[in-house]
């Protein structure tokens, strides 16, 4: 159980984590959710090169946080941060 919170998956454990150290997450292109200021990469899949964060979590984890309301998140304005 995490932040008196029940029946979290690992990933949304770690997303509450990583927003209470770093704050907001903000919506990077490719759908990847993460700090402002993350540090990028140069990522590949195949012969494709693509910017990715060092670490992000998906839209479906924030969207079962926000279920739970555990953060808020806009999808609109593309910021998730804890309640």
């Amino acid at each position: 159980m995490a932040y008196g919170h029940r029946n979290l998956s690992a990933k949304m454990e770690e997303s509450v984590r990583i927003m209470r150290t770093h704050g907001k997450l903000i919506r990077y292109d490719g759908g990847f959710w993460s700090w402002v200021g993350v540090e990028i990469h140069h990522c590949r899949n195949g012969a494709d090169t693509y910017r990715c964060p060092i670490w992000y979590c998906s839209v479906r984890t924030l969207r079962a946080l926000d279920k739970r309301h555990i953060v808020t998140l806009d999808e609109e304005n593309k910021v998730c941060q804890m309640i």
